[in-house]
C-alpha cells in the first residue's frame, strides 16, 4: 500500500520543459573530489534506518552496500512529463529492445551516494558517453544542498533524484533540462526511442540479490530508498535493464532486470520516479 506521505499528483499543466535555476543562495561546493568523497560520503552503521534514512544492506555473498534515495513530492515535477518527448515508434513498444552503451559500472560502498552514482552514470553512458565524468560524490554533496530536505551529512544521509538533477545542470554536466516518466509504460517507450533514465525506488529485501537469469524480486520488507540507471528495455525477458551502484561484483556484472509489471507497481504505488535529460528545443 503506499505510503501515507505519498500523495496523488496534481493535475498537469501544460506539457514542457523546466526553466530551472540553481536554487537561490544554493552554496557552490569548493570541495576537492577527495575531500568531498572523505568528508560527505561517510559510512553508515549497518541497520541504521531512522531518524536519519541511512541504510546499509548485506547481500547473498556478505558484502555490505549503501542506499541513499530519499522521496518528496512536489508538484512541479507532473508539470514536466516525460511523454512528450518519446521518440517515434513503429508498432508495439513493448514487442522492442533497446540497450544504451553503458559507461563503467561503479561502487558507492556502504555511503548513501547513489543519487550521485546515479546520475555519473547517467553522464559516462549513452547518448552523451562523456568520460571522464563528475564525481559522483561531489554531485551527492551538491544535490545534499539542494534538496528540499533540512540537513546534510552527518545530520541526514541520502536525496532526492531531482536534486541530483539540479545538481548536474548546476555543473553544465548537461545542457537542457529535465523531464519526468508518468508511468512504467512511458518510461519503457523513452528508454526505448531516447536513451537512459535514472530510477529512484523504494528498495525491498528480493532486490538485494538477483536469480540465476538475473531478475530481482519485487518481495520482503523494504529496506530503504535506491537510485539506479536504466540503460535499455527486453521485449523477451518483458523487464528494464538496470544498472546498479555497488560494483561488479554484485548482480550480472552491476547489472539487474526489473520485470516491466514490478516497475509498473512501484509507479501504481508511487514508490518509484524517474527522471532524464533533454536538450532544450
Amino acid at each position: 500500500m503506499p505510503e501515507k506521505n505519498r500523495k496523488m499528483p496534481k493535475a498537469k499543466k501544460k506539457p514542457g520543459i523546466r526553466k530551472s535555476a540553481p536554487k537561490t543562495g544554493a552554496k557552490k561546493s569548493a570541495y576537492s573530489s577527495t575531500a568531498v568523497a572523505a568528508t560527505f560520503a561517510a559510512s553508515v552503521p549497518t541497520g541504521t534506518v531512522s531518524p536519519n534514512n541511512a541504510a546499509v544492506i548485506t547481500d547473498s555473498s556478505g558484502d555490505q552496500h549503501g542506499l541513499g534515495h530519499v522521496y518528496t513530492y512536489d508538484a512541479g515535477d507532473f508539470e514536466h512529463p516525460m511523454s512528450p518527448h518519446v521518440g517515434e515508434i513503429d508498432g508495439d513498444p513493448m514487442t522492442q529492445t533497446q540497450v544504451h552503451a553503458l559507461g563503467s559500472i561503479l561502487n558507492q560502498q556502504k555511503t548513501q551516494s547513489c543519487v550521485g552514482h546515479g546520475w555519473t552514470l547517467f553522464i559516462t553512458s549513452a547518448p552523451q558517453l562523456t568520460s571522464p565524468g563528475p564525481n559522483p560524490y561531489r554531485i551527492y554533496h551538491e544535490a545534499q544542498q539542494l534538496d528540499d530536505i533540512a540537513g546534510e551529512e552527518p545530520v541526514y544521509f541520502g536525496t532526492t533524484v531531482r536534486a541530483g538533477a539540479k545538481a548536474i545542470l548546476q555543473d553544465g554536466w548537461i545542457k537542457g533540462d529535465y523531464v519526468w516518466a508518468e508511468d512504467a509504460r512511458v518510461l519503457w517507450k523513452y528508454v526505448l526511442t531516447r536513451g537512459p533514465v535514472v530510477l529512484g525506488s523504494d528498495w525491498f529485501e528480493g532486490m538485494n540479490r538477483v536469480d540465476n537469469n538475473g531478475f530481482v524480486a519485487l518481495s520482503g520488507a523494504r529496506v530503504g530508498g535506491h537510485c539506479y540507471l536504466c540503460y535499455g528495455v527486453s521485449a523477451s525477458d518483458r523487464a528494464f535493464l538496470c544498472a546498479n551502484s555497488w560494483g561488479k561484483t554484485w548482480g550480472d556484472g552491476g547489472t539487474f532486470l526489473f520485470r516491466f509489471d514490478d516497475v509498473r507497481t512501484l509507479f501504481w504505488r508511487q514508490q518509484m520516479v524517474a527522471c532524464s535529460a533533454v536538450e532544450s528545443a
